[in-house]
């Protein structure tokens, strides 16, 4: 009687979470696709614009632009503080490593009306700044970083420089496409390219605990268990908190019937994020592995609460209570599965064989007609 949904592969878009051990060779980046023209004035009105909507507060962004600018001739050098904040709150966001954020060494101040736009250079821009004409037009490449509303002011990070991008970029934007063409492979199930595509961001930087991640989901696609579980063991050892890889490593222990394992996997995932029902979910499909049905329920039932839409979560609670003879609620999950796709056999199929448990032949009967009418292939009562 078992016909449990299975869980999905969780598919991680990334972050980009980067600490550049190694520069990989140079190769063309289109760098066209990656940022996008806009001129200084439409940047000031956007931060005009969201400092009137959100008067208080910081908006963290990653947009990234191409504009120019006239050469002011010198930058300011940023003081210890300005260093400090830059490198610990991104850090602390996981949004950009200090690897690439301790390459930022001045800044420039663009002032119009009350608002201002603060772009930062690394060292090796700010020396070629210096011995340039001064009002000779500056192509730069930029990261829109944040706007910070209190201030009026928007903070932009240069990373190229005449179509040149500093090297703590070049590795930011090589490990970006590639992990963005391996989690493409993967949506399209080529995940043997999607493999190689991770591996090269891997390569690029090794402490990349997303690449590790998606390259786990591509080995767990293909059944590499001892793969994936190698992969997502190594993502986590990168970031101790990735609750996604915990929950990923778990159902692969399920698959090979290491069932500590995890279990374990699957507790901790819930530790680091107890509202995210597929943890919940995931859970209830280990206990019915176990033939703990009880148990399952619990996890199922909990999962439904967190998620509404986890609808299989509400066939599996159904599905559990009748394995752990708990007809009443296993009737009550049916009905209300029944009552949101009335067209699915499975709802019918459970709530048939459900009264036939308790004894209600006619209308379990009736129930697993009505089922096969709407593709149930199964025996029906004679």
């Amino acid at each position: 009687m078992k016909f449990l949904i299975r869980s999905a592969i969780f598919l991680l878009t990334f972050q980009t979470v980067l600490s550049f051990c190694t520069i990989p060779k140079r190769v063309k980046l289109e760098t066209d696709s990656i940022y996008e023209p806009i001129d200084i004035n439409s940047l000031h009105n956007y931060t005009v614009e969201y400092s009137k909507q959100y008067t208080s507060g910081v908006g963290i962004f990653s947009s990234t632009y191409k504009i120019t600018i006239n050469n002011p001739g010198t930058l300011t050098e940023i003081d210890t503080e300005e260093s400090y904040f830059l490198n610990e709150s991104y850090r602390l966001m996981m949004t950009l490593p200090k690897k690439y954020t301790e390459a930022y060494t001045h800044k420039l101040i663009l002032a119009k009306d009350n608002n201002k736009i603060i772009i930062l250079f690394p060292y090796v821009f700010a020396k070629k700044i210096q011995n340039l004409p001064q009002g000779q037009p500056l192509e730069l490449f930029v990261l829109h970083t944040y706007i910070n509303s209190f201030e009026k002011n928007m903070t932009l990070l240069a990373e190229g420089m005449f179509g040149e991008l500093s090297d703590q970029a070049f590795s930011l934007r090589y490990s970006y496409q590639s992990m963005r063409a391996g989690i493409q492979y993967n949506k399209i199930g080529k995940f043997r390219e999607a493999i190689i595509e991770f591996n090269s961001a891997i390569r690029t930087d090794p402490n990349y605990a997303d690449a590790y991640y998606n390259r786990g989901n591509s080995h767990r696609a293909l059944g590499e268990h001892e793969n994936a579980i190698k992969s997502y063991t190594e993502a986590i050892g990168q970031n101790p908190r990735f609750s996604l890889a915990y929950m990923n490593r778990a159902l692969e222990y399920q698959s090979i019937k290491n069932y500590p394992e995890a279990l374990k996997d699957i507790e901790d995932a819930i530790k680091l994020n107890p509202n995210f029902h597929d943890n919940h979910y995931n859970k209830g499909i280990i206990f019915d592995d176990l033939n703990r049905y009880e148990e399952s329920l619990v996890c199922y039932e909990r999962a439904y609460e967190l998620e509404k839409s986890n609808t299989d979560a509400l066939m599996n609670a159904s599905l559990a209570a009748l394995n752990a003879n708990k007809f009443i609620t296993a009737n009550k999950y049916a009905e209300h599965y029944i009552e949101r796709f009335p067209n699915d056999y499975r709802g019918y199929y459970l709530r048939g064989i459900t009264r036939l448990k308790i004894g209600n032949k006619d209308q379990g009967c009736e129930d697993l007609s009505k089922a096969k009418s709407f593709g149930y292939q199964g025996q029906v009562c004679k």
